[in-house]
C-alpha cells in the first residue's frame, strides 16, 4: 500500500506540474487562435443543441470558459488545458487497477510525453473534451466488468461519460460495438448481453443525442451529411494507397513520437492476435485499441486520414504497453526482446513534446517563421490583419452601421469576428445554395438588405458576379496583407458596397 501511495503521489505530482506549466504556456505563447478555435467560438455566441459539423459540447464549453474568463485566446483555449491534462487521470486510474499503481503511472507518462497529448491540450478544438470523455467511459466499463456490488453506479457513470463523448463527437459511437465485441470475445461476459443493464446503460447514453435529433430533423440532416463526407474514399490506385498510407503514418509519428508508436502498435497487434489466448484485461486493452486503430490504417489505404483520429485509441493501447514494459501484462516471447526501448521511447516523447512546446519562440529566432517549414503557421497573422481591417473600417462612411462579409470562407470570418474591434458578425458569402459551414445553416440576419458592407475578397481578384449584383454602388477601398513572416504574405481586398440587396439587383 506504501508503494502504491508513493507511484499516486509521483502520478499527481507529474499531473499537477503539467497543469500548472500548460496554463502558463497559453497565456504566453505567441501564437493566434487556429480557425477551428475561432469557429467554435463563434458557435459559442449562438448556443444551439447542434451544429452544422459537430455537436454542441465544444460551444457550450467555451462559452463557460469566455464567461468566466472574457473573450480571450486564454480563455478559450483553458478548456482544452484543464480536459487535456487532467484526463491522463483516468489512464492512472485504469493502469493502476489492472496492473498496479507503477504501471500506472508509467502509462500516463508515456501518454504526456506524446506531442498529441502536448499540442490538444492547448488548441481548444473538440479533441481534448472527447478524449477525456472517452478515457472516462473506458474506465468506468472496467469496473462496471468486475461485477462488485456498486456496478450500478459505474453503469451510470459509463452512460454519463458517454453520453457526455456522444454531444461531443461522433466518434463515441464507436464505444458501443467495441464494448460488444468485448464482451461477445469471453464466455464469462456474453452473459452480460442477455442481461438488462448492459442495454439500459446503452440506451441511457443514447438519450444524450435526442437534442441532437431533433435539431437535425429540422435543419435538414446537415451534421449526417457532413460527417458521411469523411467516408468517401478515393478513387484507388496502388501508387495513391501507397501515399495515403505513408502521409498517415508520418502524421502519427509526429502525434504519438516514432518509437512509442512503433511499441504501441508492435504490443497491441501481437495481443489482436493472441486475443482468444490472453487474459480479460489484455482483451479489454485490445479491443479498445487494435481494432479500431487497425480500422483506420485499412482507411488510410483509401482515403485521406485526419492525424486526430486515432486518438482515443492510444489510450489503451499505452496502458497495455506501461503493462507489457513493466512486465504485468504477458503477451508471449516475440516481443520481450524490445522492452529495452521502452524507456528511450519515453524519453525521446519527452523531447519531441520540448520541440513542441519550443517551436513558436524557437523559429522566429531561426527565421523560419512563416515558412514551410513552420507547423504553427496557420495560427499567425491573424491578430494583425484584424487591426488593419478595424482601422480601414474607420474610415468608411457609416462603419458603426456596416456589416462585414467575405468570400474567403469560414476561417477568415471566423478569425475576424474573433479579433476585430467589438467582436462583429462576419459573413463568408456562398452562393452556391449548397451548405458548407455552420454560417450557411444561420444565414444572413432579417435586417441585412440595404446596409452598407465591407467587402473582403483574395487580392487582386474580381468580386463574383452573383454578388456584384446584390450591391447598388461597389468600390475598391484597399488592399490589406496577413504577414506569416519569412516571404509568405496574403493579401486581401477590401470593397466598400453600397445598398447590399438580399436578391440581386435588376439594374445590372
Amino acid at each position: 500500500m506504501k508503494e502504491n501511495a508513493i507511484w499516486l503521489r509521483r502520478t499527481l505530482w507529474l499531473v499537477g506540474g503539467l497543469l500548472l506549466w500548460r496554463g502558463f504556456y497559453v497565456c504566453i505563447v505567441p501564437l493566434d487562435l487556429i480557425a477551428d478555435e475561432a469557429y467554435y467560438w463563434d458557435w459559442s455566441r449562438r448556443l444551439d443543441w447542434c451544429y452544422y459539423s459537430k455537436p454542441p459540447m465544444v460551444a457550450w464549453i467555451i462559452n463557460i470558459a469566455t464567461q468566466v474568463g472574457g473573450h480571450t485566446p486564454w480563455a478559450v483555449r483553458m478548456p482544452a488545458v484543464i480536459l487535456g491534462t487532467t484526463g491522463l487521470l483516468f489512464i492512472y486510474a485504469l493502469g493502476s487497477r489492472i496492473y498496479g499503481a507503477r504501471t500506472g503511472f508509467w502509462a500516463t507518462a508515456v501518454a504526456a510525453a506524446t506531442p498529441g497529448n502536448s499540442a490538444l491540450s492547448l488548441i481548444m478544438t473538440i479533441d481534448a473534451p472527447f478524449i477525456f470523455c472517452w478515457s472516462a467511459a473506458l474506465y468506468a466499463f472496467w469496473r462496471f466488468t468486475e461485477r462488485r456490488r456498486d456496478r450500478f453506479l459505474w453503469a451510470f457513470i459509463t452512460a454519463f461519460s458517454v453520453g457526455l463523448g456522444l454531444l461531443t463527437k461522433q466518434t463515441m459511437l464507436a464505444f458501443f460495438p467495441l464494448t460488444g465485441f468485448f464482451l461477445l470475445l469471453s464466455p464469462d461476459y456474453r452473459v452480460e448481453l442477455t442481461r438488462p443493464l448492459v442495454w439500459l446503460t446503452a440506451l441511457c447514453a443514447l438519450i444524450f443525442i435526442t437534442p441532437m435529433v431533433w435539431w437535425n430533423m429540422h435543419h435538414g440532416w446537415v451534421t449526417l451529411q457532413h460527417t458521411s463526407g469523411h467516408f468517401k474514399p478515393s478513387p484507388f490506385s496502388g501508387t495513391s494507397a501507397l501515399l495515403t498510407l505513408a502521409e498517415y503514418l508520418v502524421g502519427q509519428g509526429g502525434i504519438i513520437s516514432p518509437i512509442t508508436g512503433l511499441l504501441v502498435s508492435g504490443v497491441v497487434f501481437s495481443g489482436l492476435f493472441t486475443l482468444k489466448s490472453i487474459k480479460k484485461a489484455e482483451a479489454y486493452l485490445v479491443c479498445f485499441s487494435a481494432i479500431p486503430l487497425g480500422g483506420i490504417l485499412i482507411m488510410a489505404l483509401f482515403q485521406r486520414i485526419e492525424p486526430n483520429w486515432p486518438g482515443p485509441f492510444y489510450d489503451s493501447g499505452i496502458i497495455l504497453l506501461a503493462g507489457w514494459a513493466t512486465g504485468k501484462a504477458d503477451l508471449g516471447q516475440c516481443l520481450t526482446s524490445l522492452r529495452r526501448y521502452f524507456v528511450p521511447a519515453v524519453i525521446v516523447g519527452v523531447v519531441f513534446c520540448v520541440i513542441t512546446y519550443a517551436l513558436p519562440f524557437v523559429l522566429p529566432l531561426l527565421g523560419f517563421e512563416g515558412s514551410r517549414l513552420d507547423p504553427t503557421v496557420r495560427l499567425r497573422g491573424w491578430h494583425q490583419l484584424a487591426q488593419q481591417v478595424d482601422a480601414q473600417m474607420a474610415t468608411f462612411p457609416r462603419p458603426k452601421q456596416t456589416a462585414i462579409m467575405t468570400t474567403n470562407g469560414r476561417g477568415v470570418a471566423s478569425e475576424l469576428a474573433f479579433y476585430m474591434n467589438g467582436k462583429p458578425h462576419v459573413f463568408p458569402y456562398n452562393e452556391t445554395g449548397i451548405v458548407y459551414s455552420q454560417y450557411d445553416v444561420w444565414g444572413w440576419p432579417a435586417n441585412f438588405s440595404g446596409k452598407d458592407i465591407m467587402l473582403i475578397t483574395e487580392a487582386y481578384e474580381g468580386v463574383p458576379e452573383s454578388l456584384r449584383k446584390r450591391f447598388q454602388r461597389l468600390q475598391r477601398s484597399a488592399v490589406l496583407t496577413r504577414h506569416l513572416g519569412y516571404d509568405r504574405v496574403f493579401s486581401y481586398q477590401i470593397w466598400l458596397g453600397i445598398g447590399f440587396q438580399e436578391f440581386p439587383s435588376m439594374e445590372n
